[in-house]
């Protein structure tokens, strides 16, 4: 078994190396571990943060938007706002069940994607006019009249992004090294260019400008990222390509070698570790051509990447690693030439 940190000395890494931490699974609703964990790493190393929706039993914020996308494509809002009002007390029961800290109560939070969604849905709802659904594989975009084309799945991504920083700054009374990349503010543009390639130049861009700009003190920092990017968001398992992204922007911004960390609940293991009778034993290393297959054919039942996001991290040569950074003890996976 070999550690995360094993696996960077053994790349030949400084243990400064920029590590973009890409969130998933039922990982993303242990909200305060770890905000915690991400803070005591940032002050060691730049370590931007991309996030999944989040996901566990009675709260598939994903699935349950594409189900809003197909409803309102269907003229079906009635039945679209009643379970966005669901989605909304699931998602609150998860925060308060995941609360250990005061609420840091001076904090004026800001409206949530979600409320927001909420809010136009309901004003469609009320006027019955004004909107068209287009669905492009599992994404959805809102078109209203008034304002630009939105994603409806990317919300649940944007929603939890936006809940861990609200969080954050409760917990540690506004001194937090979270700053929010908010994909809305170039949407808009994002979508009126041509092709794929050109949106994720922009985009590119975008994050790394962004990313240039975030310094806290020594060499820390932990920009969060929603998972959702346009130009990947018409099929599953765009985060891991978002993260991949991340991890080629933040190495253009810091000018240095940066790790894609995937952290999921187990690294990629030989055996269902949830199986009755596993004893999985975790996979060391993978080429990219071995990851893909395995990943692509489901080789492996835990712990998988999904083959874009290996294809993209092979285009551009960079490490990815599979683990759980909250049980280190499991080991962790590395995924490189």
């Amino acid at each position: 078994m070999i550690t995360f940190d094993e696996h960077i000395e053994a790349l030949g890494l400084q243990p400064d190396t920029p590590v973009v931490s890409k969130i998933g699974g039922s990982q993303t609703c242990k909200v305060e571990a770890h905000i915690n964990r991400l803070r005591e790493d940032s002050e060691t190393r730049f370590n931007p943060v991309v996030l999944s929706a989040f996901k566990r039993e009675g709260c598939m914020m994903t699935g349950d938007l594409i189900s809003v996308g197909n409803l309102l494509g269907r003229q079906e809002v009635e039945n679209a706002v009643a379970m966005i009002n669901e989605l909304r007390r699931s998602v609150k029961q998860l925060l308060q069940g995941s609360r250990t800290h005061r609420p840091y109560t001076s904090i004026a939070k800001p409206i949530g994607p979600l409320e927001d969604l909420d809010l136009a849905v309901g004003r469609i709802f009320q006027r019955g006019t004004g909107y068209n659904v287009v669905n492009s594989g599992c994404d959805s975009l809102l078109h209203m009249d008034d304002r630009p084309p939105s994603s409806i799945t990317g919300v649940g991504e944007l929603d939890t992004a936006n809940n861990y920083c609200n969080r954050a700054r409760e917990m540690f009374n506004d001194d937090s090294p979270f700053r929010l990349f908010d994909l809305r503010q170039h949407e808009e543009e994002i979508r009126g260019l041509d092709g794929t390639e050109a949106m994720r130049g922009y985009t590119r861009g975008a994050i790394s400008e962004f990313l240039r700009g975030c310094r806290s003190n020594g060499t820390g920092g932990a920009p969060i990222f929603p998972g959702y990017l346009p130009h990947n968001g018409n099929s599953r398992g765009y985060s891991d390509d978002t993260a991949v992204e991340v991890t080629v922007s933040t190495r253009s911004a810091r000018s240095r070698e940066a790790i894609c960390s995937i952290e999921k609940d187990f690294p990629i293991m030989l055996a269902d570790p949830n199986g009755s009778e596993s004893q999985g034993e975790t996979v060391v290393s993978l080429s990219y051509e071995q990851a893909h297959r395995a990943c692509g054919e489901k080789g492996y039942s835990a712990g998988v990447v999904h083959p874009s996001a290996v294809e993209l991290a092979r285009e551009n040569k960079v490490p990815i690693i599979v683990h759980n950074p909250l049980q280190p003890e499991l080991g962790a996976t590395l995924i490189s030439a």
